[in-house]
């Protein structure tokens, strides 16, 4: 009773100062012609599910950073090493699919009961408006994370934008932020997915509810079921939350057990990828197939436009006021049509296959050997590496998208044209989506001409080069440095398996066999065969990725010489050389990992483990039910009954009272399910890396017989440690005091920084101590406090000496206390 009236006097005390009740009723009190529906569930699990990006969008921020450098690394560092944050990511990414999913069903449910016509036609809108913007963030948001996949989207997404009559140049610009992809690109998708386009969907969902509660619930077709009236609060919310909770619990479960695709680090030069976009524009990207060439503005911009002009014109070009989709045959026809056309070439989409990707073909078979130039041959190295062939076809291999550029010597076409058209395509077709490749250099475009200026379809004397090697000649003339090297930058980068998958296919699998299988012979080596990696040399594996990583990346990157007399095949510094870059090493680890058994996106911290939390937040939910369920039936067993009249109406408010409250306590309880279930990995996540400990190493000081004996000597040095996901060297410095005692040598190291407030003291060798100088606190030699404020000695460090070589295990310590806390 206590509790009660407190509640009712804080809600008395802000109703008098802001209408709250006013807005409860709004928002609640709504009567609903044919009664509470579980179709009528659709509108608030959309808000629900944009309020669940919203929290988890914003909560990523304080890990996420939106450089074209970082960006990819920071969100692995939050969903692999921060407790929960596989769960917060999860929640995001499937939460985006969910509410598309979601506004779909929520118009198609207002389509088929025809809740669009009059005067419901601009919540209508409204609504279309809602679908624009989420679709809008479903392509803005994984371009964020400058992955493989996010990169190519951005590119042939912008590029698409390209096609509008006129304007495409403007609009490819404004998205880009320039002509060409990079920080400003990122920049600008980051604002309109972070900022613009959810308070652009926060404006349109108050609108939206205001418009809705104006023109009211539009209930069942039917006249008789019409008369029934419910009421929206308590029995609609009711139903409203037992199906936002189902899609929370479903939401984690996929986050738990399906993890977010990993597409890998930005690679615009493994020419093996085939960009592909989420699921939800599938259909559109299977649609721009049948409109190549200069009818690519049709699929790019006139579909899209016509069907967004079709729902927005709906409710003016069908005002009959006939609700009943039976006898609505041609409009439900259309809506049929169109679901079964967006449906049929999402699932073609998802499943084909372009030719290019079926196989990869070596150069020397996709153009007759012959001795031509240096510069085309090279030009050829180019034509592959910056993946003109996924485009275009030359002599039976190569995309289909572009031209076959087969016969291209016999075209007549100038070598300044193919340089523009390489370089800026636009200017010789306006509605294209070639990319232009801006970046490349002078040089680089005259040999691709003249590779290109070479090709001859069915001549045996065409130009064309011996397939790439690698340079394999000139790397074995150069020392190899080995394996005993240190890691690269490709050690610290989560690669994707399936994109290394096939990288392997293309670069490793004629040395080390099938999926790493080995018995490929090598002659003149010990064992006669190359080492097979699939298993790995158990010197080699590690159940610890990064370890795993680090061992195998120092062959791929330095390479090594198999043990014997003469081998045949030797293990070439793919690094070094440059033959293979870092994000395509990334990747061939992370699948030589993956056919080991280890995962290189292992959770390091993952809070709870994923199905674990999955089964607690489900049995959390069944306990949720039920239990009140229960108390709703013992409740009811205390209801009393009666035959008059009179006691038979005290009965049935009774047990109206009783249901109201069994669905109010329904309510409360799932809702506190979802709360609880989020809260609390949100406090995990944010506080979970303030607890985490620096691993302390061992770094080498000074060679112990260049000290003097007895004079404290100040030496700076420097490591390299793991901060969040960047590997960083920092600079410190220590105080070594070395000390002789009846031929005994012992030392003394001490943290250069005061205990009393963080300020650097210095050693005075007037008064042979050492002296702050910011507050006065002065030490002894032994490191004891003389004078002044510090709360307690000098901080001492840990070290040992080995073969002559002191090393010392640098460790900063909590300031302004008696106690010895490290931080």
């Amino acid at each position: 009773m206590k509790e009660r009236y407190m509640v009712s006097r804080v809600m008395r005390w802000i109703n008098e100062r802001w209408p709250l009740n006013g807005l409860i009723r709004l928002g609640l009190e709504e009567e609903m012609p044919g009664g509470d529906s579980f179709v009528y569930i659709f509108g608030s699990s959309v808000l629900t599910t944009f309020l669940i990006q919203v929290i988890t969008g914003l909560w990523q921020l304080f890990y996420f950073v939106p450089t074209i450098s970082h960006g990819y690394d920071s969100l692995n560092y939050l969903r692999i090493e921060v407790p929960f944050g596989w769960l917060i990511h999860g929640l995001h990414y499937w939460g985006a699919a969910a509410m598309i999913i979601l506004v779909g069903l929520h118009m198609s449910r207002v389509f088929i009961w025809g809740a669009y016509k009059q005067p419901r036609q601009l919540t209508w809108l409204l609504g279309v408006g809602l679908l624009i913007c989420t679709l809008a963030l479903g392509f803005t948001g994984p371009v964020l994370p400058w992955d493989q996949r996010g990169y190519w989207e951005v590119e042939v997404g912008t590029s698409m934008a390209g096609t509008v009559p006129y304007l495409g140049d403007l609009a490819t610009n404004l998205l880009r932020g320039g002509p060409n992809l990079g920080q400003m690109t990122l920049s600008r998708f980051f604002v309109l997915h972070v900022a613009i386009l959810p308070g652009i969907v926060f404006v349109l969902v108050i609108l939206h509810i205001i418009a809705f509660r104006q023109s009211g619930i539009s209930g069942p077709w039917n006249q008789e079921k019409r008369k029934i009236i419910g009421r929206f609060w308590p029995d609609q919310v009711f139903k409203d939350t037992v199906v936002i909770t189902f899609v929370f619990v479903i939401l984690v479960g996929l986050a738990a057990y399906i993890r977010t695709p990993i597409a890998g680090p930005k690679n615009p030069m493994d020419t093996s990828y085939v960009p592909k976009p989420e699921w939800y524009f599938l259909f559109l990207y299977q649609t721009l197939k049948a409109f190549p060439g200069r009818l690519e503005p049709i699929g790019t911009v006139g579909i899209p436009l016509f069907v967004t002009l079709l729902l927005v014109f709906l409710p003016f070009i069908d005002r009959t006021p006939e609700r009943n989709p039976s006898r609505r045959p041609i409009t439900m026809s259309g809506y049929l049509i169109f679901v079964a056309w967006v449906i049929i070439l999402a699932v073609v989409g998802y499943f084909s296959k372009p030719e290019t990707a079926s196989s990869q073909t070596p150069l020397s078979q996709t153009i007759p050997p012959t001795q031509i130039s240096e510069s085309a041959s090279k030009g050829a190295q180019l034509f592959h590496s910056m993946g003109c062939i996924r485009c275009h076809r030359v002599n039976g291999q190569g995309g289909t998208v572009g031209p076959e550029l087969s016969s291209e010597s016999l075209k007549g076409k100038s070598r300044q044209w193919l340089i523009t058209q390489i370089r800026d395509p636009k200017k010789h077709n306006l509605n294209t989506i070639m990319p232009a490749f801006s970046s490349a250099t002078d040089h680089q475009l005259n040999e691709i001409v003249d590779y290109l200026q070479n090709l001859a379809s069915g001549k045996s004397s065409s130009a064309v080069p011996p397939m790439p090697q690698m340079a394999t000649m000139t790397i074995q003339e150069k020392l190899i440095v080995g394996p005993h090297g240190q890691p690269g930058p490709a050690a610290n980068v989560i690669g994707s398996f399936g994109r290394g998958a096939i990288l392997f296919q293309q670069h490793c699998e004629a040395c080390h066999g099938p999926k790493g299988t080995g018995k490929v012979p090598n002659p003149g080596s010990e064992d006669g065969t190359v080492p097979p990696l699939n298993p790995i040399d158990p010197e080699l594996f590690n159940k610890d990725p990064r370890t795993f990583t680090d061992n195998i990346d120092r062959f791929i990157l330095h390479g090594s010489r198999p043990e014997g007399p003469n081998p045949a095949l030797q293990m070439l510094p793919f690094g070094d050389s440059n033959s293979l870059n870092q994000p395509t090493i990334a990747n061939i680890e992370a699948y030589i990992l993956w056919l080991n058994g280890v995962d290189r996106a292992k959770l390091v911290r993952p809070g709870l483990q994923p199905h674990l939390f999955f089964w607690l937040v489900a049995a959390t939910f069944i306990i949720v039910i039920g239990g009140l369920w229960i108390l709703k039936g013992v409740k009811a067993k205390g209801t009393p009954s009666g035959s008059d009249t009179k006691k038979g109406s005290h009965s049935a408010g009774t047990h109206e009272t009783t249901r109201r409250s069994f669905l109010k306590m329904m309510i409360g309880g799932l809702s506190s399910l979802i709360t609880l279930a989020i809260g609390i990995p949100l406090i995990g996540n944010l506080i979970g890396p303030s607890f985490q400990r620096k691993k302390l190493t061992w770094t080498k000081i000074a060679d112990i017989h260049s000290l003097p004996t007895g004079k404290p000597q100040n030496i700076d040095f420097s490591f390299n440690t793991q901060d969040a996901y960047l590997m960083e060297t920092v600079t410190h410095s220590v105080w070594i005091i070395k000390r002789s005692s009846s031929g005994v040598t012992g030392f003394a190291v001490y943290s250069p920084i005061c205990p009393h407030l963080g300020c650097h003291y210095d050693w005075d060798p007037q008064s042979k101590t050492f002296a702050c100088p910011c507050h006065g606190s002065v030490y002894s030699i032994d490191g004891k406090v003389l004078k002044g404020p510090a709360p307690r000695p000098l901080d001492t460090l840990p070290f040992k000496v080995e073969n002559g070589m002191l090393y010392v295990q640098w460790e900063e310590f909590k300031v302004g206390v008696s106690e010895r806390i490290p931080v």
